[in-house]
């Protein structure tokens, strides 16, 4: 049998202390090594690799992009946990156009901002 828990069901107090990830930038244009070769504002619709900064990240962090509309979403087939604040990750393939990256952390709470392929 499986519970599904709300945040409801936890106190205001508890609910204070779970950390929610929060994207502050995302460093687009990095190498394999994750070295900025240029911070510029798109990613190649070959995929890219970047830079995630923010706060809230956890070690089973997974990202995802998704279509304006679409109900599949991509698996970034790279992710890299640097810290609470930093994830490096490979950005899966996808045809030009804006796109939802979600960040989701170990205990399900989720963080979207949007990127742009081209």
């Amino acid at each position: 049998m499986t519970t599904l828990l709300a945040v409801s069901n936890f106190s205001t107090a508890t609910q204070a202390i779970v950390v929610k990830p929060r994207i502050s930038s995302v460093v687009r244009m990095t190498d394999s090594t994750f070295s900025v070769v240029s911070p510029i504002t798109t990613i190649s619709t070959q995929g890219s690799y970047v830079i995630i900064y923010g706060n809230g990240f956890t070690t089973n962090s997974q990202i995802f992009i998704r279509s304006v509309g679409s109900k599949g979403a991509s698996v970034a087939p790279l992710i890299s946990f640097i810290s609470s604040t930093q994830i490096n990750c490979l950005l899966p393939n996808s045809n030009a156009g804006s796109k939802m990256l979600y960040l989701v952390n170990n205990v399900g709470y989720t963080v979207i901002t949007i990127v742009t392929y081209q």
